[in-house]
């Protein structure tokens, strides 16, 4: 018999602006952060009885999947999304 546990969580999708230094008379800084605040990834970790694991899966809160992602994700990850109401 193969019993799996699977233990899910979430983790925030926005990081924090980073801080700039400009020279003086600089009117504007560019930064790139995301405009979503407040938006979670869905993490899920499944692993048996006996110490056998699959991979990780993440369910993003977006339209369109890109691969980025998954960058430095554990190979064999899944990225599934769930489309926001509103």
């Amino acid at each position: 018999m193969r019993i799996y546990n699977l233990e899910e969580t979430a983790v925030t999708a926005v990081v924090q602006a980073p801080k700039f230094v400009a020279e003086t008379g600089v009117k504007q800084i560019g930064q790139a952060v995301s405009a979503k605040r407040g938006q979670l990834v869905i993490f899920c970790a499944i692993i048996s009885a006996t110490g056998q694991t699959m991979p990780p899966v993440f369910d993003f809160p977006r339209e369109k999947f890109r691969n980025i992602f998954l960058q430095g994700a554990l190979p064999g990850s899944l990225g599934l999304l769930t489309k926001q109401a509103g």
